[in-house]
């Protein structure tokens, strides 16, 4: 699958469940409506069933899905990527005050990040310049946000995720110990 993928142009990749609080078929409808064709969505995760129903409902040749992998490959299609998706729905307060570990593992990857326009996350992702925030509740704001960042060029993503691989260096369980210390000291 990884020689499949077209590097020449941009990569964005889901990883994680295939479930409904996640957002993946608001991801799929809208990428699925793109007229551009310069992208690659590549869907890491999910049982077979649930490959085989959402490949049915969205098939498109720039959409992959892996189906289950191992952590190793996982890390493969995320250094493989240009932009992770942490596509959470606003169903809970735990969605919404979030910060999931897919960030860090995105930013340790060197990917840069489209994330949910939360409170707290939203911050974090702009302030930092490594990605975009949309919502994933609704298909035409990602398409938009999907559509906004294709027309960007190459350049500006690649600052991103070399911004977003540097900033992963100060958010790493070592630098989290020191934290720590200082404060039950």
């Amino acid at each position: 699958l990884l020689n499949h993928i077209a590097k020449k142009n941009i990569v964005f990749l889901y990883q994680g469940p295939l479930d409904k609080n996640r957002g993946i078929s608001n991801v799929l409808e809208a990428f699925s409506k793109l007229e551009e064709k310069n992208w690659s969505l590549v869907i890491v995760g999910g049982n077979p069933r649930q490959v085989e129903i959402l490949q049915t409902e969205f098939c498109n040749e720039s959409i992959f899905f892996t189906g289950f992998t191992t952590q190793s490959e996982v890390f493969s299609y995320m250094e493989l990527a240009d932009i992770g998706l942490l596509a959470l729905r606003n169903t809970c307060l735990n969605n919404y005050y979030t910060a999931p570990n897919k960030l860090y593992e995105y930013m340790q990857c060197g990917c840069a990040v489209l994330g949910p326009d939360f409170d707290g996350v939203n911050k974090f992702i702009l302030s930092n310049k490594i990605g975009y925030v949309t919502d994933f509740d609704s298909p035409c704001a990602i398409r938009k946000t999907v559509e906004g960042i294709l027309g960007k060029h190459k350049k500006t993503l690649e600052a991103m995720r070399k911004k977003s691989k540097a900033l992963s260096a100060d958010y790493t369980w070592k630098e989290s110990e020191q934290i720590l210390k200082k404060l039950y000291n």
